[in-house]
């Protein structure tokens, strides 16, 4: 039978989960699984020291420099990486670095949530929706939302396009093995993304994962954390017929 209980404001440096069970011990703010913090409690702090708000941050740490070239989103293909976030976040954007315009085709990206259970992206979290590939520089569409709240966990980003615009890629890490695997270990060239065959329309409910292949190109995908300055401002306040109102203004954004 389960139980739940509060060991908060008591003197307890320790207790025992279950019968056989293992402990939890208490050092400071810290907690372990054993009596030495080599046993230590992950939390979110040990991973990232924390998104600040209103700024791009790159969706993983595994590049050494990123080169503008055409093959990581080529026409009637979806692309997808892993990636994790280590705290929970609000974003405001997705964005992408385009280096080589291309006239009269689409592209769009979006996430996708993890199924722990194969390894591969599952249920459509976010489309940023039709994006002409006409055009270079940061393209940062934002999301039809406003707004978009992720827990930390992982996800999936995909890319899917028309055509082949030049984007921005990594293509020399073998960090993607790592996340993705590898059919052999017989390789030059690392796993970086995995890629689906799709015939370009908005990005479905559930992640199209018939027809895997891996390459060695991934479009780097950058998170632009929600840039709230400030909310429910108070803009005045009188008294009518003995009853004090107070409003406010809407949430302001800073302009990007």
């Amino acid at each position: 039978m389960a139980s739940t209980f509060d060991i908060k404001g008591t003197s307890l440096d320790s207790f025992k989960i279950g019968l056989n069970g293992p402990s939890i011990n208490r050092n400071g703010q810290l907690l372990s699984i054993n009596s030495t913090n080599s046993g230590r409690i992950i939390t979110a702090a040990d991973l990232h020291p924390g998104f600040r708000s209103g700024l791009y941050y790159p969706m993983n740490p595994y590049s050494e420099g990123l080169t503008n070239l055409t093959t990581g989103c080529i026409a009637n293909t979806i692309n997808y990486q892993p990636f994790y976030i280590a705290h929970n976040i609000t974003i405001d954007n997705l964005a992408v670095q385009q280096g080589t315009t291309l006239a009269s085709q689409f592209m769009r990206w979006g996430l996708y949530t993890n199924n722990f259970t194969t390894g591969l992206p599952d249920t459509l979290i976010v489309d940023v929706g039709d994006q002409s590939t006409a055009g270079t520089g940061t393209r940062s569409p934002g999301l039809s939302s406003g707004t978009l709240a992720l827990n930390a966990g992982w996800y999936w980003f995909a890319i899917a396009s028309s055509g082949a615009p030049g984007l921005y890629c990594e293509n020399n890490v073998f960090a993607g093995s790592y996340l993705i695997g590898s059919s052999s270990i017989a390789l030059t060239t690392p796993s970086f993304t995995l890629r689906n065959t799709f015939t370009y329309a908005a990005l479905p409910s559930t992640a199209p994962t018939s027809a895997l292949s891996t390459i060695n190109i991934g479009v780097m995908m950058w998170l632009h954390t929600d840039c709230l300055i400030f909310k429910n401002r108070i803009i005045n306040i009188y008294t009518i017929y003995g009853y004090t109102r107070i409003y406010f203004s809407p949430w302001h954004r800073q302009i990007k």
